[in-house]
């Protein structure tokens, strides 16, 4: 990782072993864990061809093998799982929202910049379902 010259798996082994969280953007190198060939990212391996993950994006220096509908939203600045045609985005709240929500949720000026009222953690790269009471703040199920 840039901010420590050390190597990780994956960016919650990197911030749970270290005292900062990695800014997975400033990754500019990755190791094949096959043949040990360390190269710029990108989807497969420049020497061997191992395919690092099923989904991939370069924006967001994300690799992942399970399929959860992931896609990135260029608004957002980042992935989001659960399938592109199942969310729009909210220039207003600055966040996503599921389409079965979005004509009735309560806009919040950049809502989607907090951190959640009861663990406060940032809402916006969380990986934890949030939930939208009808007041339109945003906390975590």
């Amino acid at each position: 990782m840039p901010c420590c010259n050390k190597e990780y798996t994956c960016r919650f082994c990197h911030d749970t072993n270290e005292n900062h969280e990695v800014d997975r953007k400033s990754i500019v190198s990755v190791v094949c864990l096959a043949c040990g060939e360390k190269q710029h990212v990108r989807m497969s391996c420049s020497r061997c061809g191992l395919r690092f993950g099923k989904y991939f994006c370069r924006k967001c220096r994300l690799y992942d093998d399970t399929d959860k509908k992931q896609f990135h939203c260029e608004e957002c600045g980042i992935c989001r799982v659960g399938g592109r045609e199942s969310f729009l985005h909210c220039s207003t709240c600055n966040m996503c929202y599921n389409v079965r929500i979005f004509g009735t949720h309560k806009c919040i000026p950049n809502i989607g910049m907090d951190m959640c009222g009861l663990c406060l953690e940032h809402l916006h790269t969380s990986v934890l379902q949030l939930n939208v009471p009808v007041c339109g703040h945003l906390i975590h199920e």
